[in-house]
C-alpha cells in the first residue's frame, strides 16, 4: 500500500517487483523479565524491469523500536504503527531510488 501510495496505481511499461521481509525480537526486559521494547527490521528487494531488461536492483532496510505496553491490545497497535512507519520510510527510499534509476535510463542531465 505504501509503494502504491508512492508511485500510483495504473498501467506502465515498467514493472516493480518487491520483496519483503520482517524480523522482530525483544530489546528491552524489565527485571521481572516482561519485554518493555521490541526491535522491528523490514527488509525489501526491488527490481524494477521494463520488457524483461532489469534497470534496477536493490535492497533496504529500516529498522524501529517501539514500546511493549503490558495491555496485549496496546502492543498490537504499537506493531502495526512501526509496520507502517517502516513500509512509509522503505516506500520513500525505493521510490527515489526508481526515480534516479530512470534519470539515469533517460541520460537526464544530473544523474
Amino acid at each position: 500500500d505504501a509503494l502504491e501510495e508512492e508511485f500510483g496505481a495504473g498501467r506502465s511499461p515498467y514493472r516493480l517487483t518487491v520483496n519483503s521481509s520482517s524480523r522482530e525480537s525483544a530489546v528491552g526486559v524489565a527485571a521481572n523479565a516482561a519485554v518493555t521494547r521490541y526491535e522491528l527490521s523490514v527488509s525489501v528487494r526491488y527490481s524494477l524491469e521494463r520488457s524483461g531488461q532489469v534497470i534496477v536492483t536493490d535492497s533496504a532496510r529500516e529498522i524501529l523500536y517501539f514500546p511493549a505496553p503490558s495491555n496485549p491490545y496496546g502492543l498490537i497497535a504499537a506493531r502495526r504503527t512501526a509496520e507502517e512507519q517502516a513500509a512509509a520510510a522503505l516506500a520513500r527510499r525505493v521510490s527515489r531510488a526508481v526515480a534516479l534509476a530512470l534519470r539515469e535510463e533517460a541520460g537526464e542531465p544530473g544523474s
